[in-house]
Order: structure tokens, then C-alpha cells, then sequence
């Protein structure tokens, strides 16, 4: 089920005061990385959130900025499975556990028509990412991963060093694939 995420680690250092900030020099970097079959990825957009809930808010927040030109259904299962992905990060990660532990969000513009869309955090000792199909659906626990599963067209997780970084695709439709500037 995994694959190779081409999106970098996060460090995690204590960063700025500001609760959401984006990667010094996001705004005007170019990150092209293959997808395996010849394409490249561009860097769409990256944010640094500290690891407390209200950025779980502000995680929502961008992915719908940063995707105003997609698809509405595009925007609403990639915020829905955003905010599972860094509820999970803050509730269960190391990350959640420093005053200065960050979560890094990262959506890379569409290959082949997918847009990924990746969590990093400091990882857990304690656990991996698993779907938890053992549960009762009408609880309000432990259904993000079962939502990320069945909306995301694939998913999964990987560690590098001592973060973790858990991503999910989606497909596009065709008029989700090319995103054109909203007029100002």
C-alpha cells in the first residue's frame, strides 16, 4: 500500500511565533520532482503549523486558499481528508508532544492527473498509521484513516529519520486538472 512519497521532510525546529507560516521562499520556488514515469510534480503549495488544534483549522483553511481554482469536489475531499490527516498528527504524533513540535502540510500540483497531498510530523514511537475497520462507525474516533481509505484513490505513510509523513492522492477530473488563476 505504500509507496515512495517524493515530498521532503519536515524539520522539526522551533519555528516562528506565528501559528501558520509558509516554507521560507514557498512563495517563489519552483520544486519540480519526477513522478517515476518521466513527469514532474510541482511544489503547489507547503505550510508549517505548530502541532496544536486550531491548526487543524487553519490546515483546512489553506488546502481551500491554495485549491480556490479546483474542482469543488476536489477541494472538499482533499480538506476533509487534510484536517483527519493533522487532527491525527496533533492528537497522536510526537509533534503534539514539544511546545515547539510542527506539522508540515504539502500539496503538490497534479501528474498524470493526481494531486497528492501530504501530513509530516516527528512520527510516533507508540503506533502506525492504520485504518481502525474494528470500529463502530457512528463513533466520533478513529474514522479519519477509514475516510482517507475509501475517498483518497491511495494512500500511505513513510518515516524518514525521525518524522513520518502519511500522504493520499486524489484523481482529478478534467477540469480539475489544469487550475487557472481566479480573476481579480
Amino acid at each position: 500500500m505504500t509507496q515512495p512519497d517524493m515530498t521532503p521532510p519536515a524539520v522539526n525546529a522551533p519555528g516562528p511565533e506565528s501559528t501558520c507560516t509558509p516554507e521560507p521562499g514557498d512563495a517563489n520556488r519552483r520544486s519540480h520532482l519526477s513522478d517515476g514515469r518521466g513527469a514532474t510534480s510541482r511544489l503547489l503549495g507547503r505550510v508549517r503549523l505548530r502541532a496544536q488544534e486550531r491548526s487543524v483549522a487553519q490546515a483546512r483553511r489553506f488546502v481551500h486558499e491554495t485549491l480556490a481554482s479546483y474542482d469543488q469536489r476536489i477541494r472538499d475531499d482533499a480538506e476533509l481528508l487534510v484536517s483527519e490527516l493533522v487532527t491525527n498528527s496533533v492528537r497522536y504524533s510526537d509533534s503534539a508532544r514539544h511546545p515547539d513540535g510542527t506539522i508540515t502540510l504539502t500539496l503538490r500540483e497534479p501528474v498524470h492527473g493526481i494531486l497528492r497531498v501530504a501530513v509530516t510530523d516527528a512520527g510516533s514511537s507508540n503506533s502506525e498509521p492504520r485504518p481502525r475497520h474494528d470500529g463502530n462507525l457512528d463513533d466520533e474516533r478513529g474514522r479519519g484513516l477509514l475516510l482517507v481509505e475509501s475517498i483518497a484513490a491511495t494512500w500511505g505513510w513513510h518515516e524518514t529519520g525521525i518524522n513520518r509523513t502519511t500522504w493520499f492522492e486524489l484523481h482529478l477530473s478534467l477540469e480539475g486538472a489544469s487550475p487557472v488563476p481566479l480573476s481579480r
